[in-house]
Protein backbone atom coordinates (compact mmCIF):
# COMPACT_ATOMS: atom_id res chain seq x y z
CA UNK A 1 0.00 0.00 0.00
CA UNK A 2 1.64 3.50 -0.60
CA UNK A 3 1.38 6.07 1.80
CA UNK A 4 2.24 9.63 0.47
CA UNK A 5 4.67 11.25 2.61
CA UNK A 6 3.97 14.89 4.30
CA UNK A 7 6.77 17.38 5.08
CA UNK A 8 6.93 18.10 8.56
CA UNK A 9 8.42 21.25 10.40
CA UNK A 10 9.07 21.77 14.05
CA UNK A 11 7.17 23.56 17.22
CA UNK A 12 8.77 26.14 18.81
CA UNK A 13 8.02 29.25 21.34
CA UNK A 14 10.06 31.97 19.85
CA UNK A 15 10.78 35.49 20.90
CA UNK A 16 8.49 37.87 19.26
CA UNK A 17 11.28 40.22 18.30
CA UNK A 18 12.62 37.48 16.04
CA UNK A 19 9.94 37.05 13.67
CA UNK A 20 10.05 39.27 10.84
CA UNK A 21 6.40 39.96 9.17
CA UNK A 22 6.05 40.51 5.52
CA UNK A 23 6.01 43.60 3.95
CA UNK A 24 4.06 41.58 1.09
CA UNK A 25 1.18 40.45 2.79
CA UNK A 26 -2.42 41.81 2.95
CA UNK A 27 -2.74 44.97 4.53
CA UNK A 28 -3.48 44.71 7.97
CA UNK A 29 -7.45 44.58 9.32
CA UNK A 30 -7.46 46.32 13.05
CA UNK A 31 -10.98 44.87 13.99
CA UNK A 32 -9.44 41.51 13.02
CA UNK A 33 -6.50 42.18 15.35
CA UNK A 34 -8.47 43.27 18.44
CA UNK A 35 -10.95 40.24 18.12
CA UNK A 36 -7.52 38.07 17.75
CA UNK A 37 -6.11 39.85 20.49
CA UNK A 38 -10.06 39.21 22.82
CA UNK A 39 -9.63 35.28 21.50
CA UNK A 40 -5.82 35.11 22.81
CA UNK A 41 -7.39 36.48 26.19
CA UNK A 42 -10.09 34.34 26.62
CA UNK A 43 -8.21 30.80 25.51
CA UNK A 44 -4.89 31.70 24.90
CA UNK A 45 -3.44 29.84 21.89
CA UNK A 46 -5.17 27.17 20.59
CA UNK A 47 -3.75 27.83 16.63
CA UNK A 48 -0.20 28.45 15.91
CA UNK A 49 1.67 31.29 14.15
CA UNK A 50 3.53 29.71 10.52
CA UNK A 51 7.07 30.79 10.21
CA UNK A 52 9.60 29.67 7.62
CA UNK A 53 13.55 28.78 8.72
CA UNK A 54 14.51 32.64 8.54
CA UNK A 55 11.70 33.03 10.62
CA UNK A 56 10.02 35.15 7.96
CA UNK A 57 5.93 35.16 8.73
CA UNK A 58 4.03 33.02 6.38
CA UNK A 59 0.39 32.75 8.00
CA UNK A 60 -0.81 34.58 11.17
CA UNK A 61 -0.07 38.13 10.80
CA UNK A 62 -3.24 39.36 12.58
CA UNK A 63 -2.31 37.07 15.39
CA UNK A 64 1.24 38.15 15.53
CA UNK A 65 0.41 42.15 15.80
CA UNK A 66 -2.54 40.73 18.26
CA UNK A 67 0.14 39.27 20.33
CA UNK A 68 2.04 42.53 20.19
CA UNK A 69 -0.47 44.75 21.02
CA UNK A 70 -1.21 42.17 24.08
CA UNK A 71 2.74 42.70 24.97
CA UNK A 72 3.62 39.09 24.85
CA UNK A 73 7.09 38.44 24.60
CA UNK A 74 7.25 34.91 23.14
CA UNK A 75 4.77 33.23 20.57
CA UNK A 76 4.23 29.84 19.51
CA UNK A 77 5.31 29.09 15.85
CA UNK A 78 5.69 26.07 13.30
CA UNK A 79 8.42 26.52 11.55
CA UNK A 80 8.18 25.41 7.52
CA UNK A 81 11.70 23.63 8.02
CA UNK A 82 11.75 23.09 4.31
CA UNK A 83 11.44 26.16 3.14
CA UNK A 84 14.78 28.11 2.72
CA UNK A 85 16.02 31.24 0.98
CA UNK A 86 12.92 31.48 -1.03
CA UNK A 87 12.65 34.75 -3.47
CA UNK A 88 9.72 37.48 -2.83
CA UNK A 89 7.64 35.96 -5.38
CA UNK A 90 7.72 32.28 -4.10
CA UNK A 91 7.07 33.66 -0.39
CA UNK A 92 4.12 35.84 -1.24
CA UNK A 93 2.80 32.41 -2.94
CA UNK A 94 3.25 30.59 -0.24
CA UNK A 95 1.65 33.81 1.85
CA UNK A 96 -1.41 33.74 -0.61
CA UNK A 97 -2.13 29.88 -0.28
CA UNK A 98 -2.17 29.73 3.50
CA UNK A 99 -4.05 32.98 4.00
CA UNK A 100 -6.65 33.22 0.95
CA UNK A 101 -8.72 30.34 2.46
CA UNK A 102 -8.86 31.85 6.07
CA UNK A 103 -9.87 35.12 5.29
CA UNK A 104 -11.30 35.44 2.18
CA UNK A 105 -8.98 36.86 -0.41
CA UNK A 106 -10.13 38.66 -3.17
CA UNK A 107 -8.82 39.20 -6.91
CA UNK A 108 -8.18 42.94 -6.10
CA UNK A 109 -5.82 41.66 -2.79
CA UNK A 110 -3.82 39.19 -5.66
CA UNK A 111 -3.62 41.90 -7.98
CA UNK A 112 -2.00 44.23 -5.60
CA UNK A 113 0.23 42.08 -4.06
CA UNK A 114 1.92 40.51 -7.21
CA UNK A 115 1.92 44.06 -8.82
CA UNK A 116 4.41 44.82 -5.91
CA UNK A 117 6.98 41.92 -7.97
CA UNK A 118 5.24 41.57 -11.40
CA UNK A 119 4.79 44.22 -13.94
CA UNK A 120 1.80 42.64 -15.56
CA UNK A 121 0.21 42.75 -12.43
CA UNK A 122 1.11 45.96 -11.98
CA UNK A 123 0.25 47.22 -15.52
CA UNK A 124 -3.56 45.72 -14.44
CA UNK A 125 -3.57 46.83 -11.41
CA UNK A 126 -2.88 50.56 -12.94
CA UNK A 127 -5.95 49.67 -15.26
CA UNK A 128 -7.87 49.21 -11.97
CA UNK A 129 -7.70 52.39 -10.39
CA UNK A 130 -8.69 54.01 -13.91
CA UNK A 131 -11.68 52.54 -14.80
CA UNK A 132 -12.44 50.88 -11.92
CA UNK A 133 -15.50 53.18 -10.86
CA UNK A 134 -17.64 51.47 -14.04
CA UNK A 135 -16.03 48.33 -14.72
CA UNK A 136 -15.99 45.42 -11.92
CA UNK A 137 -12.76 43.89 -11.46
CA UNK A 138 -13.66 40.58 -13.08
CA UNK A 139 -13.98 43.02 -16.27
CA UNK A 140 -10.97 44.62 -15.97
CA UNK A 141 -9.06 41.16 -15.39
CA UNK A 142 -11.06 39.95 -18.59
CA UNK A 143 -9.51 42.87 -20.70
CA UNK A 144 -6.11 43.13 -19.50
CA UNK A 145 -5.37 39.71 -18.65
CA UNK A 146 -5.43 36.77 -20.30
CA UNK A 147 -7.22 35.59 -16.89
CA UNK A 148 -7.88 32.37 -15.61
CA UNK A 149 -8.82 32.47 -11.90
CA UNK A 150 -6.23 29.48 -10.73
CA UNK A 151 -3.38 30.85 -13.10
CA UNK A 152 -4.02 34.21 -11.72
CA UNK A 153 -4.05 33.97 -8.29
CA UNK A 154 -0.77 31.48 -8.74
CA UNK A 155 0.29 35.15 -10.24
CA UNK A 156 0.92 33.42 -13.59
CA UNK A 157 -0.97 35.16 -15.60
CA UNK A 158 0.15 37.77 -17.93
CA UNK A 159 -0.63 41.11 -19.75
CA UNK A 160 -2.68 41.17 -23.13
CA UNK A 161 -0.98 43.83 -25.46
CA UNK A 162 -1.96 45.67 -28.59
CA UNK A 163 -5.15 48.43 -29.14
CA UNK A 164 -7.99 46.30 -27.87
CA UNK A 165 -7.80 46.03 -23.97
CA UNK A 166 -8.17 49.88 -23.72
CA UNK A 167 -10.59 50.91 -26.64
CA UNK A 168 -12.97 47.87 -25.16
CA UNK A 169 -11.88 49.63 -21.35
CA UNK A 170 -13.07 53.32 -22.49
CA UNK A 171 -16.28 52.02 -24.93
CA UNK A 172 -17.12 50.04 -22.09
CA UNK A 173 -16.88 52.22 -19.18
CA UNK A 174 -18.84 55.31 -20.87
CA UNK A 175 -21.33 52.45 -21.89
CA UNK A 176 -21.91 52.28 -18.11
CA UNK A 177 -21.82 56.09 -17.34
CA UNK A 178 -24.50 56.29 -19.89
CA UNK A 179 -26.71 53.45 -18.77
CA UNK A 180 -25.61 52.61 -15.19
CA UNK A 181 -24.33 49.40 -14.20
CA UNK A 182 -27.98 48.28 -13.09
CA UNK A 183 -28.29 48.28 -16.82
CA UNK A 184 -25.11 47.68 -18.74
CA UNK A 185 -23.85 44.49 -15.79
CA UNK A 186 -21.10 42.92 -15.34
CA UNK A 187 -22.05 39.52 -16.56
CA UNK A 188 -22.60 41.04 -19.76
CA UNK A 189 -19.66 43.15 -20.27
CA UNK A 190 -17.46 40.53 -19.30
CA UNK A 191 -19.23 38.42 -22.34
CA UNK A 192 -18.81 41.33 -24.92
CA UNK A 193 -15.26 41.35 -23.68
CA UNK A 194 -14.74 37.52 -24.30
CA UNK A 195 -16.62 37.63 -27.48
CA UNK A 196 -14.54 40.76 -28.45
CA UNK A 197 -10.91 39.03 -27.95
CA UNK A 198 -12.03 35.99 -29.97
CA UNK A 199 -12.67 38.06 -32.93
CA UNK A 200 -9.13 39.64 -32.74
CA UNK A 201 -10.61 42.50 -34.36
CA UNK A 202 -11.28 46.02 -33.65
CA UNK A 203 -13.36 46.30 -36.54
CA UNK A 204 -15.90 43.29 -35.03
CA UNK A 205 -15.83 45.04 -31.63
CA UNK A 206 -17.32 48.00 -32.83
CA UNK A 207 -19.65 45.66 -34.78
CA UNK A 208 -20.57 44.02 -31.36
CA UNK A 209 -20.56 47.03 -29.13
CA UNK A 210 -22.77 49.21 -31.47
CA UNK A 211 -25.49 46.32 -31.07
CA UNK A 212 -24.46 45.88 -27.49
CA UNK A 213 -25.54 49.47 -27.28
CA UNK A 214 -28.91 49.50 -29.00
CA UNK A 215 -29.86 46.52 -26.87
CA UNK A 216 -29.17 49.25 -23.85
CA UNK A 217 -30.70 51.65 -25.40
CA UNK A 218 -33.91 49.79 -26.24
CA UNK A 219 -33.83 47.73 -22.82
CA UNK A 220 -33.48 44.49 -24.79
CA UNK A 221 -34.91 41.63 -22.83
CA UNK A 222 -32.19 39.24 -23.53
CA UNK A 223 -29.79 41.55 -21.10
CA UNK A 224 -31.81 40.53 -17.64
CA UNK A 225 -30.43 36.44 -18.18
CA UNK A 226 -26.46 35.44 -18.75
CA UNK A 227 -28.02 32.05 -20.01
CA UNK A 228 -29.46 34.26 -23.11
CA UNK A 229 -27.31 37.35 -23.51
CA UNK A 230 -24.55 34.90 -23.77
CA UNK A 231 -24.87 33.12 -27.41
CA UNK A 232 -26.64 36.27 -28.17
CA UNK A 233 -23.54 38.29 -28.23
CA UNK A 234 -22.09 35.09 -30.19
CA UNK A 235 -24.23 34.99 -32.77
CA UNK A 236 -23.74 39.06 -33.20
CA UNK A 237 -19.76 38.03 -34.23
CA UNK A 238 -21.36 35.25 -36.26
CA UNK A 239 -23.09 37.93 -38.34
CA UNK A 240 -20.07 40.07 -38.53
CA UNK A 241 -18.42 37.72 -40.38
CA UNK A 242 -20.84 36.30 -41.95
CA UNK A 243 -20.97 40.22 -43.02
CA UNK A 244 -17.26 40.68 -43.98
CA UNK A 245 -16.54 37.21 -45.86
CA UNK A 246 -20.13 37.90 -48.30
Amino acid sequence: MNTKQFKVGKLEILNIKLINPSAINRAIDDSHVNKFEAKLSKFGWMDVIKVDNQNNLLEGHHRYYAAIKGKQTTVPVYVVTWLDNLTEKERLKIILEYNASSLNWKNEDYLEKYAEIDQSYATALGKHKEYSTNLSTGTILNLYMNYQKNKFRAGSCVLRTGEMPDYLANELSNLVKSYTKKKAQSYCLREVVKVCQISNSLDACKHILKRYTDMLKYDHKLLTSIADFRPHINDVLSEYLQLTND
